[in-house]
């Protein structure tokens, strides 16, 4: 699998559960947002907000035009609402947004019932990457209206 052009600021993913890490392998820190992206099924960052950054490049090149990545954002054990990716030019200009429906959930504690994930298909980064330098991938929700970048494209 050929990668070009994704640049990820990522924590590196823990290799064994730790002690705040439930058995699903959801949150290795608690009381914190965290967030996840993958790659067809193979997870390609694990971040948790507040922790050090730690730069690191991934590239999406043609051999990934049929490829879809997924992202999941945790609000301290919760999915947000009103949920959207969006991929944003050097000057903050929204060049795509992907809207996705609020996850069900298995009570009022916003556990989802379902996956909650957000399914963005490379091929539509890789026609804006065509077009564009310096993208960043951002997520927001009701819970985060200002948004936050996940990583840079590019």
């Amino acid at each position: 699998m050929a990668l070009t052009g994704l640049i990820v600021l990522a924590q590196p993913v823990l290799a064994g559960r730790g002690s705040n890490e439930g058995a699903d392998g959801s949150s290795g820190v608690r009381g914190t947002d965290s967030y996840r992206i993958y790659l067809n099924g193979k997870l390609l960052l694990q971040q948790y907000v507040g922790q050090p950054l730690k730069l690191e490049s991934l590239a999406l090149g043609p051999a990934n035009g049929n490829d879809n990545l997924v992202v999941y954002y945790n609000h301290c054990g919760a999915t947000g609402r009103s949920r959207s990716i969006t991929v944003r030019d050097d000057n903050g200009n929204v060049l795509k947004e992907w809207k996705f429906r609020d996850a069900a959930v298995k009570n009022d504690m916003n556990v989802p019932a379902e996956d909650d994930g957000m399914t963005i298909p490379v091929k539509e980064i890789l026609e804006l990457q065509a077009k564009h330098s310096g993208m960043t991938l951002n997520y927001s929700a009701r819970q985060l209206p200002a948004g936050r970048m996940l990583t840079k494209i590019g």
